[in-house]
């Protein structure tokens, strides 16, 4: 079980990343 939500935990932070960086670059565009 802890597993499974590290897993779901690391999926969540890099959605949280890459809408950081797609939000940064249309900003830069």
């Amino acid at each position: 079980m802890k597993k499974t939500s590290d897993i779901s935990l690391n999926i969540f932070q890099q959605a949280t990343v890459w809408s950081l960086e797609m939000k940064t670059f249309f900003v830069l565009n």
